[in-house]
C-alpha cells in the first residue's frame, strides 16, 4: 500500500518482514517475501537479531534508490490491540533512529 501511494511498484524492499497473524499467540513470519517460520511472541522474540539484517539490507537498498525514505510505525491501533502479545517485541520502532 505504502509504494502504492508513492506511485511506486511494491518491493519486498518495503517490507522486508512481515508478519500474518494465525493464532492469538501465533504467527506467520515472511522474510523478503517468502514464508520462514511460524513462531509464538516467546520465540519470535530472540529471532530478532537475525532478522534486523533483512531490514537494514533492505534500507540500505532503499536509500540508494530514492532521494528520501519515511519510515512508518508498524500497523494500525487495531492491528496493535490485536496483537498485543507481540507489540513488546517489534524490531524496528525505537532501533530506526540509530541506523
Amino acid at each position: 500500500m505504502q509504494a502504492a501511494a508513492a506511485g511506486l511498484e511494491p518491493t519486498v524492499d518495503v517490507n522486508p518482514i512481515l508478519i500474518k497473524p494465525e493464532a492469538d499467540s501465533r504467527a506467520q513470519v515472511v522474510v523478503m517475501g517468502q514464508p520462514w517460520q511460524t513462531l509464538n511472541a516467546r520465540d519470535y522474540y530472540p529471532k530478532k537479531e537475525e532478522l534486523w539484517g533483512y531490514v537494514i539490507a533492505s534500507l540500505d537498498r532503499l536509500r540508494e534508490a530514492y532521494e528520501l525514505v519515511i519510515i512508518e510505525g508498524a500497523g494500525s491501533p487495531a492491528w496493535l490491540k490485536s496483537l498485543a502479545w507481540f507489540s513488546h517485541c517489534m524490531l524496528w520502532d525505537i532501533r530506526w533512529r540509530r541506523s
